[in-house]
């Protein structure tokens, strides 16, 4: 194991570099007690189309969320985003060598009714540990620390930040559409996992953390 513990803010279905720590460090810390800033990935997933890196957005509530403890950040459900979003996942991932396996877990997840960001977000996290069968748990934390001090632990709240420290190497795999734009870093797991199954999990222990 790399260290002690790492801490990241949350996400929808989170990136590979997420896994990649996931691999490598003994405990995983969700940061629960952060208050919700428009700027960020917290509602948003990135995926690859046709036409290169595309990124799918959870709507949330106009004009109530900034501000609020993240925990309190609610969905809108005025459109049906969830169709929209699994339209297409299905279009980009329909024909990659595991979809068909994993699908029904993935339209399962979007038939759901969602109210908090912040629960979305555990459930889709927990849903790829589960089908990519990692041995980690994420912990929600439960006080606001704001800036974590150590030998050992890994504040990936803000990537920016946390960039100018550590910088994970990746390993590349095959991907959809990989003969029209090579291979893209850094995808949600969706990818990885719909592209190599259970096998991705070599793929994230060959990766590489480098610490600056």
């Amino acid at each position: 194991m790399a260290g002690d513990f790492f801490v990241t803010t949350i996400g929808y279905f989170p990136s590979v570099e997420v896994f990649v720590l996931g691999e490598n460090y003994s405990k995983w810390k969700v940061e629960a007690q952060e208050h919700y800033q428009k700027t960020g990935l917290r509602n948003k997933c990135c995926i690859v189309g046709s036409q290169g890196r595309c990124t799918l957005s959870i709507p949330l509530e106009q004009g109530r969320n900034n501000g609020l403890p993240i925990r309190e950040v609610k969905i809108s459900n005025t459109v049906n985003w969830q169709k929209q979003h699994w339209q297409t996942i299905r279009t980009n991932y329909g024909k990659s060598p595991f979809f068909i396996h994993y699908a029904p877990y993935f339209e399962a997840f979007y038939q759901k009714g969602h109210q908090y960001l912040f629960d979305l977000c555990i459930e889709s996290t927990a849903l790829l540990i589960k089908l990519l069968k990692l041995d980690v748990s994420p912990e929600p934390t439960k006080d606001f620390i704001r800036h974590y001090e150590g030998e050992g632990i890994l504040d990936f709240r803000f990537p920016k930040t946390a960039n100018s420290f550590v910088k994970i190497i990746h390993q590349p795999y095959p991907q959809v559409f990989s003969d029209r734009h090579g291979f893209t870093e850094n995808l949600s797991a969706i990818d990885i996992l719909f592209c190599l199954g259970t096998d991705a999990k070599k793929i994230l222990k060959k990766s590489k953390i480098m610490y600056l």
